[in-house]
């Protein structure tokens, strides 16, 4: 455990707010309540003022949110900071004003004009996120004479590379596997990042989520240890402090919440609701929803599947039963630069609706979206959260409903049972609407080949059938489900799927295990196939072995009388050969004894 100096900031219910502070853990604190000094932008006299034009005139922003209030209230500050802050608060101005600052600590107007290097570094999880990052920074720096990059993966490289050389690089906004290789394989970035001012490390639980722990090692082990780290997270936990903050911040670093330890880490004044109906007619009820509830028509809304081939299927489906509204669609299989383009038009259009995955669940910011709908589970709790977050951002109102199966249930019992969720009920559909959909729902699925089809089918069963046991079932119980889910959106030919790829995902027999239980299979499975091949060579073995000492075999091939002819044979060569030398011999030794007689007769004579 390392020492800290925490604060925690506490929303203000009229014009004053409390800090309260400790030396220990900000979930043991000894409260002692503060008046607040500061709630808008212009009264602090710490901002430089280029900074305070662009956030007058480009942001036209006057009132702190509570987490810049509590960032920005302790300029200067060259401290390394760990803040807990919700997601949709402000939270990406409040850090790059505060980095900000640290880094033209000391400067005047004329060493503005001299770069020195990449003086703020900002780690993102997410492209979208990176992208939104660099946006807001170059909107900030409007007034200086700074160049800010983005570098993540998707775009060119050599680009990339291209752009840096060419102008300045002040600010750099990157995710960490592009950052990681161009540290490693660009000595321009490299060199300009030795005179770093300030780390920013963004969504932090994220970064651990996606498992860049290893990546954020390498890439700080690169960049000078005499620097600012600001590390921000919707959540402070022991994970996070053990994997991140033990390496990346200072043993003396602030900790600032504001969010509480009482508080749920999603926007309570956002209402949420749960509609569970079977996959037969789900996609009539969505039609309904989109078309007819009053938060789908308030502005903008998002729609958030499973998996990447549902996302597609969905958005294709539903610019057939929604030909009035423009649907707009963001998944993995978008390239980089179509992923942008989609964002940006979504992000300016007054009604839109996205389709997406879970590449838009985190940190992007779409301003006036007033319903975010969740088809199907989420892979987390936490997720479910996130995604809930990108409605209801800054103080606005907004809603979520989660569309669930029956199947998934205990979801939202186990999962997210204690927030605030009501039960919605299914509405009456209309039924020549039903007929119309219909019509609609055939006509487009001519649009999607067999192939397309088959991918739809194994990415269900492959994000379900891991969290069937979490759900109470058995593995493979995720293939009825599957085949439920293809004729509840009008497909009838289901794929035929190989033995060999069901064991691979589990759904070749009926027991529940846990995901322990299916690792030690998995180990076991290897182990029993190792004892296969091992068994086999023995076999094999045996069977050579027989084949030299089997009687069959050696009735066949040696019969008896081929054995004794060869013994005779053999015997009479090794008789005839060794008899004759011994007959050699004997007379040798005759000849011997001959001749010793003869000598030994002459000398007795």
């Amino acid at each position: 455990m390392f020492s800290t100096q925490a604060v925690r900031y506490s929303p203000p219910s009229s014009s004053s707010a409390a800090i309260m502070t400790d030396q220990q853990d900000s979930t043991e604190s000894n409260e002692t309540p503060q008046d607040k000094v500061t709630k808008r932008f212009d009264q602090l006299e710490a901002i430089h003022p280029y900074t305070q034009k662009a956030i007058a005139r480009v942001f036209k922003y006057e009132e702190m949110s509570v987490v810049q209030d509590a960032v920005l209230s302790r300029l200067p500050n060259g401290n390394d900071m760990f803040v807990k802050a919700k997601t949709g608060t402000g939270k990406t101005l409040a850090f790059l004003i505060a980095a900000l600052e640290t880094a033209l600590d000391g400067k005047s107007r004329k060493d503005l004009q001299n770069c020195d290097g990449t003086s703020i570094l900002v780690i993102s999880p997410t492209r979208e996120l990176a992208y939104q990052i660099a946006e807001e920074a170059k909107k900030l720096t409007r007034f200086f004479p700074f160049g800010v990059h983005c570098l993540v993966g998707g775009d060119s490289k050599r680009r990339q590379i291209h752009n840096l050389e060419r102008g300045r690089c002040d600010i750099v906004v990157a995710t960490p596997g592009r950052l990681n290789d161009m540290l490693s394989s660009v000595r321009h970035l490299k060199n300009a990042c030795e005179n770093l001012k300030v780390l920013v490390l963004d969504e932090a639980d994220q970064l651990l989520d996606m498992g860049f722990k290893q990546e954020l090692k390498q890439i700080l082990a690169q960049l000078p240890d005499e620097r600012q780290t600001m590390l921000f997270s919707a959540t402070i936990s022991k994970d996070i402090r053990k994997n991140l903050g033990d390496f990346a911040l200072s043993s003396q670093h602030d900790l600032i919440d504001t969010v509480g330890k009482d508080e749920v880490n999603t926007h309570l004044h956002v209402k949420q609701s749960a509609l569970v109906t079977p996959y037969q007619g789900q996609l009539q009820l969505l039609q309904h929803l989109l078309s007819n509830y009053e938060a789908a028509n308030a502005g903008k809304v998002i729609v958030f599947l499973p998996t990447t081939k549902q996302t597609m299927v969905y958005a294709q489906l539903f610019k057939y039963l929604l030909p009035n509204r423009v649907v707009h669609e963001i998944h993995s299989r978008k390239s980089q630069d179509q992923r942008s383009r989609i964002a940006n038009k979504f992000r300016n259009s007054k009604g839109g609706i996205l389709f997406t995955s879970d590449v838009s669940a985190r940190g992007v910011d779409y301003p006036g979206v007033s319903l975010v709908v969740q088809v199907g589970i989420p892979s987390t709790r936490e997720q479910y959260i996130h995604r809930l977050g990108r409605t209801g951002r800054a103080g606005r109102e907004g809603e979520g409903i989660i569309v669930v199966a029956p199947f998934e249930k205990e979801f939202l019992k186990k999962d997210i049972g204690d927030l605030p969720i009501q039960k919605l009920e299914p509405p009456a559909l209309d039924e020549k609407q039903v007929t119309v959909n219909e019509r609609a729902i055939d006509y487009a699925l001519k649009s999607l080949d067999d192939e397309m089809i088959r991918e739809v089918y194994t990415g269900y069963l492959g994000y379900y059938s891991s969290r069937m046991p979490q759900l109470g079932k058995y593995r493979a119980e995720a293939l009825d489900e599957a085949k439920l889910f293809l004729e509840g959106i009008g497909i009838t030919d289901i794929p035929h799927l190989s033995q060999r790829f069901l064991q691979q995902l589990g759904l070749d027999d009926r027991a529940p295990r846990s995901p322990f239980t299916d690792r030690r299979k998995r180990f076991g499975d290897q182990r029993n196939r190792f004892d296969d091949r091992r068994n086999r060579f023995d076999d094999q073995r045996n069977r050579f072995g027989d084949r030299r000492s089997n009687d069959r075999f050696d009735d066949r091939r040696r019969p008896d009388r081929f054995d004794d002819r060869r013994n005779d044979r053999f015997n009479d060569r090794r008789n005839d050969r060794f008899g004759d030398r011994r007959q050699r011999e004997d007379s040798f030794g005759d000849r011997r004894y001959r001749s010793s007689n003869k000598k030994d007769n002459d000398d007795f004579f």
